[in-house]
């Protein structure tokens, strides 16, 4: 595409930017342009005269659509530029070659697409020319339904149907077995039971911990098991009469009664030798403890 100047001649200018300017810049911006043309370059004056560079195919074209569009006070001229003596277009050089090679990238991605179409269109063609050649479906349809249909086929469908209902029928029989009933619910009363001792155990540990803990410190104990011989002499029932004790009276206050003389040293040995004698009857331990009060008294 050749690069061509456009000078746009305002002849009497009014404002900074004439508005014939102004409306080529809009229609630019927005893209009003049409597809042939391509604007690179828009220089603005506020003097009488204004110019743009255009890429286009045809700058009749260009002059055209200028004079149709762009008509307000205003006179458009297309030369075509030199660019081989041109300075400063390298980035009208630059945004060629990027557009250049997009448009390169495009035609490639289309045309391959479109080959891989053509090439998938071709070969499902002639599989399916080949299948119906050879009647590679009809074949295998014809051969799964004959196996259905067939002796072989249907009596291993019966078969498998025979074992899933015997199979059924053993295990619901299995289970309406009295002795297996009874051997399921004895095993179910079992785990009760076991579960009920350890519940049982598990309290007993707990209170007898805790009233340790209350008596002792709080240190915990664990429950000894004994035997049911054990248990029964645990469980003996104690005497209701208990042998008739005889206390002492309570001395007289040391202030109103005087000192007994004091014992020979003769007579201890005698009172220690009547110890085990006293101690024979229940009357003699409470003479012997009286005895030791009224001593505990002496001044």
């Amino acid at each position: 595409m050749p690069l061509v100047l456009a000078v746009h001649a305002v002849p009497t200018p009014s404002a900074n930017v004439p508005f014939a300017v102004i409306l080529l810049q809009d229609a630019i911006s927005n893209q009003r342009v049409p597809a042939g043309l391509k604007c690179r370059q828009l220089v603005p004056s506020s003097g009488s005269m204004s110019s743009s560079l255009w890429d286009v195919s045809d700058p009749e074209e260009l002059k055209q659509w200028l004079d149709e569009t762009i008509n307000v006070d205003v006179n458009h001229e297309i030369f075509e530029v030199q660019e081989e003596f041109a300075i400063g277009l390298g980035e009208v050089m630059r945004a060629r070659a990027a557009e250049k090679v997009m448009g390169g990238t495009k035609d490639v991605a289309e045309k391959t697409g479109r080959a891989i179409g053509a090439a998938a269109t071709t070969v499902g063609q002639q599989a399916i020319e080949i299948d119906h050649k050879l009647r590679i479906s009809e074949r295998a349809t014809a051969a799964s339904t004959a196996i259905k249909e067939s002796a072989v086929g249907r009596s291993t469908s019966a078969a498998f149907t025979k074992v899933g209902a015997a199979l059924g029928v053993g295990t619901k029989k299995v289970l309406e077995n009295e002795k297996v009933h009874t051997a399921t619910e004895a095993v179910s009363g079992s785990f009760k039971k076991l579960g009920a001792s350890l519940s049982s155990l598990t309290g007993r540990r707990g209170s007898i911990g805790r009233g340790n803990g209350e008596g002792s410190g709080g240190e915990e104990r664990t429950p000894q098991f004994v035997s049911q011989a054990d248990e029964d002499s645990y469980a003996a029932p104690l005497p209701t009469s208990m042998p008739p004790t005889t206390t002492a009276p309570p001395p007289a206050p040391p202030a109103q009664q005087p000192a007994p003389p004091p014992a020979p040293p003769a007579s201890a040995p005698t009172a220690a030798a009547a110890a085990p004698a006293a101690t024979s009857s229940p009357g003699a331990a409470a003479a012997q403890f009286a005895l030791d009060d009224e001593e505990s008294y002496k001044p």
